[in-house]
């Protein structure tokens, strides 16, 4: 199964990852399920280096908890294009498979660098996937 970021289609709005802003996506497992990919609508400018996505079980209030961390790992963000297209990254390649039981779960996305050097993550609304 793949955690595909607001549907699979072209996204309305873009939000700027930075060192003063984090961007993270809650989303529903509704029963036990191993993941191999995470899709995101992504793009950079200037050149953000090492960033880090983490998948984190939710608080009750929907925000990540930092304690319940499923899965963590940094990637070179100079790698994304330029312009906003579909980035996948393989689960599978960066550790045993990734087994979610049911519950709230939140993508995080961190880059520690500053503007210029930003990550746009693209969504289409703010909502239930479901």
């Amino acid at each position: 199964m793949a955690v595909i970021a607001k549907f699979n289609e072209e996204p309305v709005n873009f939000y700027a990852v930075t060192s003063a802003i984090s961007f993270a996506q809650g989303f529903t497992v509704p029963f036990e399920t191993t993941i191999t990919t995470v899709r995101l609508w992504l793009y950079r400018t200037g050149s953000p280096q090492i960033c880090v996505m983490s998948i984190c079980q939710a608080k009750e209030d929907g925000s990540p908890d930092p304690d319940n961390v499923v899965i963590n790992f940094g990637f070179d963000a100079d790698l994304l294009p330029e312009t906003a297209t579909w980035k996948e990254f393989d689960l599978t390649a960066l550790s045993s498979p990734v087994t979610l039981s049911p519950g709230n779960y939140v993508i995080v996305l961190i880059n520690p660098k500053s503007a210029p050097d930003t990550i746009y993550w693209g969504y289409t609304y703010v909502g239930s996937a479901e």
